[in-house]
């Protein structure tokens, strides 16, 4: 299904974001996607690799990390996934994918199937 011509990274990030300021007052918010927040630094496999993927939204809190993809189609980095995951279970954090309703089955096949611990939040 095609996303409604309003429904972007920039609309779910700030929504992201307005959820995690409601909760947790004291949190450090991170996104490349809205103005006046810094961007999260690049998480890499290996210290000394280039590659590496930018959470669309971290905050911090308590020591803790929490990452937050935005996947708005069914086209999906299973790799990039598997990298947030992995970084948050070393940093005794959390992983989480927001998506549209939708693509929770296949989402949820692919997260059990690639054996990939994730939150899946939907709208």
């Amino acid at each position: 299904m095609a996303n409604p011509s309003y429904l972007n990274k920039e609309v779910v990030a700030e929504a992201v974001v307005d959820s995690i300021k409601n909760t947790q007052k004291d949190a450090e918010i991170r996104t490349p996607y809205l103005k006046g927040y810094e961007k999260p630094d690049k998480i890499k496999p290996g210290e000394k690799e280039a590659s590496g993927f930018i959470p669309d939204v971290e905050f911090r809190y308590n020591d803790r990390v929490e990452l937050y993809e935005i996947e708005l189609n069914t086209e999906v980095q299973l790799q990039k996934w598997r990298l947030f995951s992995l970084y948050a279970k070393k940093v005794r954090g959390k992983f989480n994918i927001v998506t549209q309703k939708e693509n929770l089955p296949r989402f949820r096949e692919l997260l059990n199937s690639n054996k990939i611990s994730a939150k899946l939040i939907y709208f």
